[in-house]
């Protein structure tokens, strides 16, 4: 009997890790707090010359409520801490020989295996300065317990944390070689914010029906401090096909697109060079806007709207067009016990960020022929409820014809439902119902008899909303 042929796979990776570490706390009645640790680790993963970090904390806190002259206040609160903290860290690399030069078998030749280093993840160019990323951190903040029978908790902390020397991979030039690079770039970014925590008993003690909440929330301020080169400002393309803007003084991963205003429905409306007369052209020059294209604003004022990195021009027509990083987080929960009933209801929630409906973009975009397979996976989308440009509505509207979205002809295509463009940005805060959890404890004159100690029953509803 014929055998087929056989694909024979096998991986094996290993690393080390060498610590040292020491501590100390120290108490004092209860009312004065010392604490300090120090830690040196070598790693595996880093370079000859790089493997050791050292890493340090201290920290102390204050109980205030314990002081002779706090007992006036005793009667707004029992318990009044202080603290703060500082330190530094550090973090691994996830791939285990990074520092080394690492090959690849692109393929065969006479059936010998051909070598050659790893071109394209970044670990093909021996790293021997490869180390731990750092960071340092100092935080400062209260807890207190308030009112009688420690009704509300608060705790509220202020934390400033400074990132850098961080792993990043980068493409490199096409003179050089190797298509990318990775290593310790020198990137800082800070984020500094503050945390709130609630805790709150709503009901008198007396109240056979308990309600407890739990509300935290934090706002957090990320900006790059620190960029290579004199802090040069550079772009990456993420993978989505959308540009990522890294300037000093920003936060992380802005976006930087070019900014869509809507529908040429009308060949009046489309802008023309006074000059010449010639219209705004996409895409370098390779199409001449029509009715029913986007509307993409010429930033550069040259006519043309594009990305023209090709160029030499990093700008070109983008814009820093929104921010993914929340400007406040949080959570809700609310927990309910009625004699042998509870129930719990948990939210969360995101105020103040920018995100894309890559969902719709490519829907809109497999509308091209992206193929069987991609086609299976990202859907085609109902383009019945979508005002879509057409000719039709055109000479049937004249000249009050508005549509949505551009034309979704076949024959005219330069990629224009794809993210690089505002297109499909939205407002990303959302409130979600993260579960519902609704409880009953079985009665123990029940229970006895079983000679059970307790039993409980329980439904949840999971991402509820």
């Amino acid at each position: 009997m014929a055998q087929n042929d056989k694909t024979v796979y096998s991986d094996y990776s290993a690393s080390g890790l060498l610590s040292w570490i020491g501590q100390l706390q120290y108490d004092f009645k209860e009312k004065y707090l010392f604490s300090a640790s120090w830690r040196a680790d070598a790693s595996s993963r880093f370079g000859p010359d790089s493997k050791w970090g050292k890493f340090y904390s201290f920290g102390g806190g204050w109980v205030v409520s314990e002081e002779k002259f706090f007992r006036p206040l005793s009667h707004i609160t029992n318990y009044f801490k202080i603290r703060g903290s500082y330190g530094t860290s550090g973090e691994q690399f996830s791939e285990f020989y990074a520092p080394y030069n690492r090959f690849t078998i692109p393929g065969y030749y006479n059936g010998t295996p051909a070598y050659q280093p790893d071109y394209d993840l970044g670990y093909g160019i021996t790293k021997k300065n490869f180390t731990w990323s750092s960071s340092r951190q100092y935080n400062i903040g209260f807890e207190t317990f308030l009112f009688k029978n420690n009704r509300i908790n608060l705790t509220v902390d202020y934390y400033d944390k400074l990132s850098g020397r961080d792993f990043n991979t980068f493409e490199m030039p096409f003179w050089a070689g190797y298509n990318k690079l990775t290593a310790n770039y020198d990137i800082n970014v800070r984020n500094r914010g503050l945390e709130v925590t609630i805790i709150t008993k709503n009901l008198p003690d007396r109240s056979k029906l308990k309600w407890n909440t739990n509300l935290n929330f934090s706002f957090n301020q990320n900006r790059i401090t620190k960029l290579p080169y004199n802090n040069k400002t550079f772009y990456r393309t993420d993978s989505y096909g959308v540009q990522r803007e890294y300037t000093v003084g920003k936060p992380t991963y802005i976006m930087s697109q070019m900014v869509y205003g809507g529908v040429y429905n009308q060949f009046n409306q489309i802008p023309f060079n006074p000059a010449n007369g010639t219209l705004l052209t996409y895409f370098k020059g390779n199409y001449r806007v029509q009715p029913g294209y986007p509307i993409w604003y010429d930033i550069n004022g040259d006519w043309d709207v594009w990305s023209d990195e090709d160029r030499g021009d990093p700008y070109g027509d983008l814009q820093a067009t929104g921010d993914p990083n929340p400007r406040v987080t949080g959570g809700f929960v609310n927990d309910f016990q009625y004699k042998n009933w509870t129930l719990s209801v948990a939210t969360t929630f995101t105020l103040g960020r920018d995100i894309i409906n890559i969902q719709a973009s490519r829907e809109l975009d497999n509308t091209f022929g992206a193929g069987a397979l991609k086609f299976a996976a990202r859907r085609m989308p109902n383009l019945d409820r979508l005002n879509y440009w057409r000719p039709s509505e055109l000479s049937k509207q004249g000249e009050g014809y508005v549509a949505d979205y551009p034309s979704m002809t076949p024959y005219t295509y330069f990629y224009q439902f794809l993210p690089f463009s505002t297109m499909f940005n939205e407002n990303g805060s959302y409130l979600k119902v993260k579960f519902i959890s609704l409880g009953y404890m079985i009665p123990n004159s029940i229970t006895k008899r079983l000679k059970i100690a307790n039993i409980r029953v329980y439904g949840m509803a999971d991402n509820f909303s």
